[in-house]
């Protein structure tokens, strides 16, 4: 494959919430799509009715977007936003575009181009296993009335002797001036 005589722009593969998304591309072409194609290459956003074609910058056709944001793509494209893209991967015939809102027209000001979708999704919760032991061992202990023990190296447990002791009212060193 010939190299692409165009810059690559570092700040097209930077993702940010609304206004990029990555998205992998319908392909229909025969042939190895890849071999047209290397990641950084730059794309173009081609409206064909109510589908998003995509291209290489030389004209290539490459495929096209899936169509629900195909569709959405087109109706702000017409409203005045502008969009570019480029080629993040292409592997084994698959090829992953990010596409970018380089321009919002102001009448779209707060209506995000690309849903919000994967925050939850790609979130997976983690907490370490010594995290998870020791609230288990506080609900354990609020349901028997006791602490739990933990056993350290080289201490041990010092049973309270607060019944034994005797507290007396006052003391020797009480003064009338001591007590508020």
């Amino acid at each position: 494959m010939p190299a692409s005589k165009a810059k690559v722009d570092v700040d097209a593969f930077i993702e940010e919430t609304g206004k990029t998304t990555l998205t992998a591309l319908h392909v229909h072409a025969e042939g190895d799509p890849c071999s047209k194609v290397s990641g950084g290459d730059p794309v173009r956003l081609i409206v064909d009715g109510d589908t998003m074609n995509v291209e290489t910058a030389r004209g290539v056709y490459l495929g096209h977007l899936e169509h629900a944001l195909g569709r959405r793509l087109i109706k702000f494209l017409e409203g005045g936003n502008r969009y570019s893209g480029a080629v993040a991967t292409c592997e084994g015939g698959a090829i992953k575009v990010i596409v970018r809102e380089t321009y919002q027209d102001p009448k779209f000001f707060g209506r995000p181009s690309f849903t919000i979708k994967k925050g939850r999704e790609e979130f997976r919760p983690y907490a370490k296993e010594s995290l998870l032991t020791r609230t288990a061992d506080v609900e354990e202990a609020d349901e028997d009335g006791e602490e739990p023990a933990e056993e350290l190296d080289g201490m041990h447990t010092v049973d309270s002797a607060e019944d034994d002791v005797e507290v007396p009212d006052a003391d020797e060193d009480t003064r009338k001036e001591d007590v508020y």
